[in-house]
């Protein structure tokens, strides 16, 4: 090799520089790799351990995130807050421990209230449906007011999460009202999801709701669906002048009008008219029909509100309107039980058994069931030795026959 060397002669030392050259480049290339695959983002690496609760590691690539990865930093924030907030969670009961990750909550948390932008991030992790959303809903609440634009356009990008987003804003109460005015005047979303909001405010009885619910009625340029849900609550709420205006609207040909005054019928404390409610129990619209149910369980004065309700049940399949008008009818005691008996015994071969479970679920009532007579109970056992076929309304009945028996 020293000859072969030799005969290189002047041209050694570039080739000797050459080579460094390529040992250093390759290293780089290599040191480069490492730093962009390990890992690819922190902050997604962040994401992977909050997701799977392992808070206490997602805490520290958040807080390197936040370092390195600049263009991410208020997602990184937001997350940092989440996941200091469950890993408190965890070392609750170790005092020293619960000290140190509870101020790291509180020191993310003052972050994020400082630089609201980054509250949008706290409200997207609400979809995430892990342990993850109950902090965020908690940190959300917890900061109040200046979350409530953040909610809102959560509660209009998020279907999913609108009852439970409704359920915040009501905890955070009259700081949150500004913003559901804007919202509410923007006109951006359906008159039904608007509606859902001006019925939210009803719910949270304060002089600032009381105001813009008072605006929103006498509005005449708001959708009348709008007006009509801030005359219902406004009325809940104790002003009774909106009273005739509101059972008027049964009759609306606008279907968010006519939903927002059923609603109320069952709030009405002066008793309404019970044949005016039987007439829209067979509203086209099942939402109406199923207030009116409702309101006939409370407002009991027409015992042909029975035989009306029982008919709803021999020929609904819609589950909510369903559930309603059974809860009415344990609520008239002895007076349901002979025309379910009866209606059980023209249906027994129907094809719709699960319309006579329910029949049989209204008569199983405590309410209801408690009121049973020998006669009655005799021809429930008829029915079920002799006339009804299927087998989930059998065993129903047996139930309630071995209930009636027992008692």
């Amino acid at each position: 090799m020293r000859p072969y060397l030799d005969r290189l002669g002047a041209h050694r030392l570039w080739v000797s520089s050459v080579a460094l050259s390529v040992v250093v480049m390759t290293f780089g290339a290599l040191m480069g790799c490492e730093r962009d695959v390990v890992p690819f983002n922190r902050l997604d690496e962040g994401n992977k351990f909050l997701a799977a609760d392992e808070s206490f590691q997602a805490a520290k690539y958040y807080e390197e995130s936040m370092d390195m990865e600049p263009a991410t930093r208020l997602t990184a924030m937001a997350r940092a807050a989440l996941a200091y907030d469950r890993s408190a969670k965890k070392v609750d009961g170790i005092p020293s421990e619960y000290a140190k990750y509870t101020a790291a909550r509180a020191k993310y948390v003052t972050a994020v209230r400082n630089e609201p932008e980054a509250i949008q991030y706290v409200v997207d992790a609400l979809e995430n449906h892990d342990q993850s959303s109950k902090s965020a809903e908690e940190i959300l609440v917890e900061l109040g007011g200046i979350a409530a634009p953040a909610l809102l356009d959560g509660y209009k990008n998020k279907p999913t999460e609108r009852t439970l987003i409704r359920s915040m804003l009501r905890q955070i109460g009259s700081d949150a009202v500004p913003s559901i005015g804007a919202y509410l005047g923007g006109g951006t979303s359906s008159i039904q999801n608007r509606g859902q909001l001006v019925r939210l405010l009803g719910d949270m009885d304060n002089g600032e709701s009381r105001a813009l619910l008072t605006d929103l009625q006498a509005d005449a340029a708001e959708a009348e669906g709008i007006r009509m849900e801030a005359a219902a609550a406004l009325y809940r709420l104790g002003d009774k002048q909106h009273r005739d205006y509101l059972v008027a609207a049964l009759d609306s040909q606008d279907i968010h009008a006519r939903r927002a005054a059923a609603y109320c019928m069952t709030y009405l404390n002066d008793e309404p008219d019970p044949t005016m409610l039987l007439t829209h129990l067979n509203d086209p619209d099942v939402v109406v029909s199923t207030h009116i149910a409702a309101a006939l369980g409370e407002h009991r004065s027409d015992l042909s509100a029975v035989d009306a309700l029982v008919e709803v049940l021999r020929n609904t399949g819609e589950n909510a309107l369903g559930n309603a008008t059974v809860e009415a009818l344990t609520k008239y005691g002895a007076d349901t039980i002979d025309p379910v008996l009866e209606a059980l015994k023209y249906d027994s071969k129907s094809e719709h058994w699960t319309r006579r479970q329910r029949l049989v679920q209204a008569i199983s009532d405590d309410a209801v069931s408690a009121h049973f007579d020998e006669d009655q109970e005799f021809k429930l056992y008829e029915l079920w030795n002799g006339q009804e076929q299927r087998a989930e309304v059998k065993n129903d009945m047996a139930r309630l026959l071995e209930k009636l028996e027992g008692s």
